[in-house]
């Protein structure tokens, strides 16, 4: 029965200490997370810190972080002509309506195809300014972004009056 006895009490001593690291491995794991959380409320304490400067001191910041409020002020105008850019391309992109009725008409429609309406041509966003073969600038067209001739009082592809 010794045998047994020590076998027993060999499993018992096994099981208590397999217990008291499972406990210790959960007690470490919650601490752990504690102070995960604890750094993660210091780093919004940091931005809310760093937001209320910039709030408070954009017009007059100290010397040695006026560099940081130029970094957020050009990253926000570079925000700013990016919009301006995705409300372009999301204009350009919009189906055309006619302005009697609010039908969908298609982007080379004269008429409206509901209401017969004579419908504007669709503004396109004017190219920056080409050079013809000459070297002179080209002109184009502010109504649809098609090449003109200089001297045009009419646009050939959508009939705009120019001058």
């Amino acid at each position: 029965m010794d045998f047994f006895d020590k076998i027993g009490n060999k499993i018992s001593s096994v099981g208590k200490t397999a217990s008291n690291k499972a406990k210790e491995f959960a007690e470490l794991s919650k601490l752990n997370s504690a102070i995960s959380a604890e750094q993660t409320k210091i780093s919004t304490y940091f931005s809310d810190l760093g937001k209320k400067y910039y709030e408070l001191k954009a017009d007059a910041p100290d010397a040695e972080l006026a560099e940081f409020i130029q970094n957020i002020n050009a990253a926000k105008d570079e925000i700013v002509k990016l919009n301006e850019q995705i409300e372009a391309i999301k204009a350009a992109n919009a189906p055309r309506t006619c302005p009697a009725c609010g039908a969908q008409v298609s982007d080379d429609a004269m008429f409206c195809n509901k209401c017969g309406t004579q419908v504007p041509p669709k503004a396109v966003p004017v190219p920056d300014a080409k050079e013809s073969a000459a070297g002179e600038p080209a002109s184009v067209c502010p109504t649809c972004g098609k090449e003109i001739a200089s001297d045009a009082v009419f646009c050939v592809n959508c009939g705009a009056k120019l001058k």
